[in-house]
C-alpha cells in the first residue's frame, strides 16, 4: 500500500464554511479507496498576482491508501482533487500523489460556477 493526500480550506475564499463539501469528499474518499484518515492543519501560500500577499489558512488533510495494483489510484485522485477545489471554489488545489509527487493545480477560472452547492 502507498498513501496519497489532499488538502482542503476549511473556509472558502469569502470566510465561509464549507463544511458540505467536505462532507462530500469524505464520501467520495471512501467509495474509491474505502476509507481516508484526517486531520487539521495550517498552511500558508504567497499569491503572485496580488502583490505577494501572503495567506495563511486551516486546511483539513485527507490521506488514503490503495495498492499499486490499482492502476488509475493517481488519475482518479486527481480528479477528486481538482473536483473538491472547485467546488470549494480555490484557486488551486494541493495534493500528492500516491508516488509522492507532489502537485498544486490551478483551477480554470471558467470552470467555476458563479455559485456551487454544498453538498
Amino acid at each position: 500500500m502507498q498513501e496519497a493526500i489532499i488538502h482542503l480550506p476549511m473556509f472558502d475564499n469569502d470566510g465561509k464554511p464549507i463544511g458540505a463539501i467536505h462532507d462530500w469528499l469524505k464520501r467520495e474518499l471512501c467509495k474509491l479507496f474505502g476509507g481516508f484518515t484526517s486531520h487539521h492543519a495550517t498552511g500558508g501560500w504567497i499569491d503572485p498576482t496580488d502583490e505577494g500577499k501572503v495567506y495563511v489558512e486551516q486546511v483539513r488533510r485527507y490521506i488514503v491508501a490503495a495498492s499499486p495494483d490499482f492502476a488509475e489510484r493517481n488519475e482518479k485522485l486527481k480528479a477528486l482533487a481538482y473536483e473538491a477545489g472547485l467546488r470549494a471554489r480555490q484557486v488551486a488545489v494541493y495534493w500528492r500523489d500516491f508516488n509522492g509527487t507532489v502537485s498544486i493545480d490551478y483551477i480554470a477560472p471558467e470552470d467555476l460556477m458563479p455559485t456551487m452547492p454544498n453538498a
